[in-house]
């Protein structure tokens, strides 16, 4: 009938902080936070809830609770609402202008979880051939299951036996065909071998429209419940993509923009445009051999007109090929009816089809944009349909980097997807939509950012093994300036790494820390030199980009 809630925090995984900043313990050895939960049930007391907080060291929280008892600490009431019912207070401030966004999962239709293979260390490599050792090791029989689990640290679950799936994967062999490329970190694509027996969860209804990089489809990742404060758990991809990908507490989800199904619609119809083509060949052999027939028949008739007494022979004659080219006129004309009639409900479909961005591919696979019917007609009611699903996409990612946005509705983008805000000034959803496209390319690696100002962010510097020892980033003043350097190990650094651009977090990662965290004991590849640079530059373009979608955010968002 009553609850009391004596919140002591201390959640290691979220990185907890007290209101003024100063570090904050947890009262036990463990990583998830503490509460007192005081529970009162006695009828004919009033229904209330409340909650206090203990913030601090642990020995101050120790403090804190000898030196009070139920009677005296100062609680606030909480009066929770639907749909989460929270136990903690909440700011209600700004709802009602959040409310008025459309929540990501009523944008787009299918969505689900990033993949899970349950055993990373075997399935996914930063190196193919390698990949490929490992599998040929898994599939390997003669060497036994617990060198297998040692070897590459996994182990089997209570669905899947390593022994049984062991011989599965054997039995099939070796398949080059399934190690493809996967989103795996931010700026960090790597190898998997795509094999169900492998991986845990594949999550093949999203996936399998991510999995052919030339279907050039995007997918918008996003946490729907992150532990990271700051609000920044938002990514693309075009590839198969890790749970991971956005932190290593909370599961990020995949909204592809396109999907690429069979529909029986057009089974009949083959591709439109060869239909098309093979169509009017077909009408224009028709019409040209008919045109070679009535010109024989006028070419005879005149020949006929021309006898002066005809006899019954050539009359009957003449009567025949007359008939003869009736019927072949009365049937070219139907076929030309049909032939006419289809290509109108061919190019009705077309037209459709350009409106609604729905395009049809070879083997009759047709892409249509991921969203759902009443996101489709609210685009169409305010924009006209004039906008591509790609420009949609890059209002979204834009609105998603808006450090206004991020800021205002804090509160609300921790606990569930995020709700998007559409303008319905055409201008600004214009310049929007080309930021947001702008960002979308360098996050997908496809675009590296240049210009001076980028030239020499990242070069990689000074004489070893490049062997990535540790990470450590340091500013060094000299008498020609202060230097940047990101060091990977005593001798070997990646020069002009400005200090906001090592910093800089997407999800739960520090980037450019992740990256070479992940290859502690490795040797550098040119590749991955170079990819840390051009992360470089890339976090440097997103920082300045989100700065522009600031300008054009801040004052209506």
């Amino acid at each position: 009938d009553q609850l009391y809630f004596i919140d002591l925090h201390g959640n290691a995984k979220k990185k907890e902080k007290t209101p003024d900043g100063e570090k904050d313990e947890n009262v036990f050895d463990i990583e998830q936070g503490v509460t007192i939960s005081i529970l009162i049930k006695k009828k004919g007391i009033e229904k209330k809830i409340y909650h206090n907080d203990f913030w601090g060291t642990r020995s101050q929280k120790y403090q804190m609770c000898l030196e009070n008892s139920f009677e005296n600490i100062d609680f606030s009431e909480l009066n929770p609402v639907s749909p989460y019912y929270f136990f903690v207070p909440k700011s209600d401030k700004f709802k009602e202008e959040y409310e008025k966004g459309i929540p990501i999962e009523h944008i787009f239709h299918l969505q689900s979880q990033g993949i899970l293979t349950s055993r990373d260390t075997l399935a996914i490599n930063i190196n193919k051939t390698d990949l490929a050792t490992a599998i040929k090791d898994f599939i390997n029989l003669s060497i036994s299951d617990k060198e297998i689990e040692t070897k590459y640290k996994f182990s089997s679950n209570y669905q899947w036996k390593i022994s049984e799936q062991r011989k599965i994967v054997a039995e099939k062999g070796f398949n080059e065909n399934l190690i493809k490329s996967i989103s795996y970190r931010p700026f960090d694509n790597r190898y998997i071998y795509f094999d169900p027996n492998i991986v845990f969860r594949m999550r093949n209804e999203v996936m399998q429209h991510l999995i052919d990089n030339s279907k050039n489809n995007i997918a918008l990742n996003l946490c729907k419940i992150g532990r990271d404060i700051n609000s920044n758990n938002y990514f693309v991809s075009n590839l198969i993509t890790d749970k991971g990908i956005l932190s290593s507490l909370d599961n990020a989800n995949v909204f592809p923009l396109y999907i690429y199904e069979k529909q029986n619609l057009y089974n009949n119809i083959e591709p439109i445009n060869k239909a098309q083509s093979k169509q009017e060949k077909d009408f224009l052999e028709h019409q040209k051999a008919f045109e070679i027939a009535e010109n024989e028949f006028t070419k005879h008739k005149k020949i006929f007109e021309k006898i002066k007494k005809p006899s019954d022979q050539e009359i009957s004659i003449f009567e025949e090929h007359r008939m003869g080219f009736e019927e072949t006129r009365t049937m070219f004309d139907k076929i030309k009816e049909n032939y006419e009639n289809e290509l109108l409900i061919l190019k009705k479909i077309q037209e459709q089809n350009k409106k609604e961005h729905i395009k049809i591919l070879e083997n009759g696979l047709i892409k249509r944009p991921n969203f759902t019917t009443d996101f489709s007609k609210f685009i169409k009611n305010t924009y006209d349909n004039q906008f591509t699903p790609e420009q949609i996409l890059g209002y979204i990612y834009a609105i998603l980097h808006s450090d206004t946005y991020r800021k205002k509705y804090a509160e609300f983008l921790k606990i569930d997807y995020p709700k998007i805000l559409f303008t319905n000034d055409i201008q600004l959803f214009k310049k929007m939509s080309k930021l947001g496209e702008e960002l979308i390319k360098k996050h997908l690696l496809i675009e590296i950012p240049q210009g001076k100002e980028y030239e020499n962010l990242g070069d990689f510097k000074g004489n070893g093994d490049n062997l990535v020892i540790k990470p450590e980033f340091k500013v060094i003043k000299t008498d020609e300036g202060i230097r940047q350097i990101l060091f990977v190990n005593k001798t070997q650094y990646f020069e002009t790494i400005p200090e906001n651009v090592y910093y800089f977090f997407i999800g739960g990662y520090q980037v450019l820390e992740k990256y070479l965290k992940d290859r502690k004991n490795k040797i550098l590849s040119l590749d991955e030199m170079d990819n840390v640079a051009n992360s470089a530059k890339i976090i440097t373009f997103t920082i300045k980009q989100m700065e522009l979608i600031e300008k054009e955010t801040k004052e209506w968002i």
